[in-house]
């Protein structure tokens, strides 16, 4: 595939996009180095248009576990085209390999309008994030951490089961039991809960009176 897009890419009808395809397949063979050449002689000729270019070689970088310089990027690719669906999906990749939770959470209502991905997908992804900047949270600032990170959030999000259960969970894991009750009891008084529930037997609390009131309403 990679000769016969190469072989006569600059006089074809379309030389850019031969050589980006010249420059995928010779990085499926892991020779980088050919990759390197047809992506740069792409870049040589694509001055007017130069995203497919860059899409590519964040394409590229990802195959290589280049995952840092991946998301540089993305970044510089979501100024230009925000709403590009081939661009969100690679800076999808990109956020959740660096840990970049924040920034995968802006992109999710540009993904919900370029139709990338199903409605189930990103929430999911939005609750991956929520979790990761739960963890990042806690690996700062423990407990306190959390805490202030929680206070910080809408209140539609506090209001969401999976990610009152997280918050539970983290503040336990930091010994901080009480704060955790008072997550579960906001979140059972709400709505009945399974997954709330669940939680209860991990508790070490001084008052579990509280929990026992509200499970026999």
């Amino acid at each position: 595939v990679e000769k016969l897009m190469s072989k006569n890419a600059d006089h074809a009808e379309q030389p850019v996009v031969n050589y980006l395809l010249a420059a995928e397949a010779a990085q499926q063979r892991g020779d980088e180095a050919r990759a390197n050449q047809h992506l740069e002689r792409a870049a040589e000729l694509a001055e007017n248009d130069p995203i497919p270019v860059e899409i590519t070689r964040v394409r590229l970088q990802l195959a290589r576990n280049e995952n840092h310089a991946a998301r540089h990027g993305v970044d510089r690719l979501l100024e230009i085209a925000p709403r590009h669906p081939e661009v969100l999906r690679l800076a999808e990749q990109a956020y959740i390999r660096t840990g970049a939770w924040g920034s995968l959470l802006d992109i999710i209502p540009s993904m919900a309008k370029a139709d990338v991905g199903d409605e189930e997908q990103r929430d999911s992804l939005q609750r991956q994030a929520w979790i990761g900047l739960m963890d990042q949270a806690r690996a700062d600032q423990g407990s306190d951490g959390l805490k202030a990170w929680w206070k910080n959030q809408s209140r539609k999000t506090r209001q969401q089961v999976p990610l009152q259960v997280a918050m539970a969970e983290h503040l336990i894991e930091c010994d901080d039991h009480d704060t955790a009750q008072s997550i579960i009891l906001d979140g059972l008084k709400r709505q009945y809960d399974d997954r709330l529930v669940m939680v209860i037997p991990r508790l070490k609390t001084n008052n579990p009176e509280q929990i026992e009131k509200m499970l026999r309403q």
